[in-house]
C-alpha cells in the first residue's frame, strides 16, 4: 500500500499546516501559497512533532529546539551551533484532486483514478464523512461490495427478507480495476417515490481502497 494515493483530507479542512497518520508515519502537510507538501512529521533530532512548530517564511521550524526544515524537507538552520548539518526529512507523493489531498508514501503505481462524473455539472459534489471504523480496511470494503446482507441489516431501507435473492452478475477484470454491472437488488424505495422494485448498481474497485459506486 506504500505505492497506493490514498485520501487523508478535504481540502478545504487542511489548514496552513495540518498533520495525519497513514500506514504508520506521522506525516505533516504544509500548503503555502498555492504549494503542497507532505513530509516526515518527526524532527530526526529528537522525534518532536513538527506540526507543533511555526511557519517561518517558507520553513517550518521545530518546536523544541527551533530546528529549521525548508519546504523540500532539508535542514536550513540549527540555532544551537549557528549553521546547519546534512540532515533531511522524509518526503512524500502529494497532490490534490476532487477535493481531497492525497498522499503516496512511495513512488505511487498509478495514477488517481478519473472520475468521469466529477466534471458533469448535472452531478451534485456533497461532503460525506470521513466515517471512523474500527476495523481492517480490506473487510470495510468487503462490506461495501456485498449486497446480499442488504434484507438483513438495511430491513425496510435498502433491501427486505422477502426478496433475498440476488440475480447473477458478472465481474470484470479490466486495465481499470474490477468492474461489476447491472447487481440487481429489491428495494422498498431505491427512488424515493415509495414503490418497490429491482434496482440495478455498478460498483468499480479502481484501486484496493477505492471504491466506485
Amino acid at each position: 500500500m506504500y505505492n497506493e494515493w490514498l485520501p487523508i483530507a478535504f481540502s478545504d479542512e487542511a489548514k496552513e499546516i495540518y498533520d495525519t497518520n497513514l500506514l504508520g508515519k506521522d506525516i505533516l502537510i504544509i500548503k503555502r501559497e498555492g504549494k503542497i507538501v507532505a513530509l516526515s512529521n518527526r524532527c530526526p533530532h529528537r522525534l518532536a512533532k513538527l506540526s507543533k512548530g511555526k511557519i517561518l517564511g517558507d520553513e517550518i521550524q521545530c518546536p523544541y529546539h527551533g530546528w529549521r526544515y525548508n519546504l523540500n524537507g532539508k535542514l536550513t538552520y540549527v540555532p544551537s551551533i549557528g549553521s546547519k548539518i546534512n540532515v533531511s526529512l522524509e518526503k512524500y507523493y502529494v497532490k490534490e484532486k476532487y477535493g481531497i489531498i492525497w498522499v503516496s508514501i512511495k513512488e505511487p503505481r498509478q495514477d488517481i483514478p478519473y472520475i468521469k462524473e466529477w466534471n458533469d455539472d448535472s452531478f451534485r459534489k456533497i461532503k460525506c464523512g470521513p466515517y471512523y471504523i474500527n476495523a481492517n480496511p480490506f473487510r470495510v470494503l468487503e462490506n461495501l461490495l456485498d449486497v446480499s446482507h442488504f434484507p438483513y441489516v438495511h430491513e425496510g431501507y435498502l433491501g427486505s427478507p422477502s426478496y433475498p435473492k440476488i440475480p447473477e452478475y458478472e465481474a470484470t477484470l479490466t486495465e481499470d480495476g474490477v468492474i461489476a454491472e447491472n447487481i440487481s437488488i429489491w428495494q422498498p424505495n431505491p427512488d424515493g417515490i415509495g414503490e418497490g422494485r429491482y434496482f440495478a448498481y455498478t460498483y468499480k474497485v479502481l484501486r484496493p481502497l477505492f471504491l466506485y459506486f
